[in-house]
């Protein structure tokens, strides 16, 4: 028994660590593709600065904090046989989620052209640079809402001791930007290139989902807020965030 369990920790850390490589190499793919595409002009200027919005939101709200909260929980309640109470965690979590970062989504879209003139690009003194950062914020601000999904949907796989698909997860959001620069970026300039981390987004959800649903997922419209078990992982999450 204790030679198997090292076997599957063995096959587990290796699947992972493909994964890390693979992402690493489309990673730097990516980087080279989008710095031919636009160099280091005003136009990669604006897309960075407008990208770190929605990596905030997504690592504030649902980033590790989140993993490390509801992993465990969630772990916990399968393994003591309470697959229903399991699931309305998984489903309260979820939907306090989206609407989190839904909601702050939407605000910081209506206050985008105060975040860019004031914080985001201070050292822009060209009024379209400007624009196009707000341009380009508002097209990326979809993308925290899918990675929170998509972060709930690898914690749920990992509890159950599923790694490949997770750990694929990260090169099909590379593979995303690939595209957006490859096919979009041609039509649409850096739009493209932020059009592709929305499709980088839905590939690194969708690559997880087919795992979902192998475990018959039962979801249930409920946010949670009494349920003692969505109050410790909100709790497990304040000091990660």
């Amino acid at each position: 028994m204790a030679a198997f369990a090292e076997r599957q920790i063995a096959r587990s850390a290796g699947t992972v660590m493909v994964g890390f490589g693979l992402s690493s190499l489309l990673g730097l793919a990516n980087r080279m593709l989008y710095t031919r595409a636009f160099g280091s002009g005003q136009e990669l200027d604006a897309f960075f600065a407008a990208n770190r919005v929605p990596d905030i939101l997504f690592n504030l709200m649902a980033g590790g904090a989140l993993a490390s909260a509801f992993l465990p929980t969630f772990a916990a309640l399968l393994a003591q046989g309470d697959r229903a109470r399991a699931w309305r965690l998984a489903s309260g979590v979820g939907n306090l989620l989206i609407l989190a970062v839904g909601l702050a989504a939407v605000l910081v879209g209506l206050a985008a052209p105060w975040l860019v003139e004031n914080i985001l690009g201070r050292g822009f003194n060209d009024p379209q640079q400007i624009r196009l950062t707000v341009s380009l914020l508002r097209i990326q601000l979809v993308a925290p809402v899918i990675f929170g999904i998509s972060g709930l949907v690898m914690a749920i796989l990992n509890a159950k001791q599923h790694f490949l698909l997770p750990a694929l997860a990260p090169t099909f959001h590379w593979l995303g930007w690939i595209l957006g620069t490859l096919f979009v970026v041609p039509r649409l300039g850096i739009s493209g290139l932020a059009w592709g981390v929305l499709v980088g987004a839905v590939l690194h959800l969708s690559i997880q989902l087919p795992g979902l649903r192998r475990m018959r997922p039962q979801y249930a419209a409920t946010l949670g807020l009494k349920d003692p078990t969505v109050r410790m992982v909100g709790r497990l999450m304040a000091p990660g965030m």
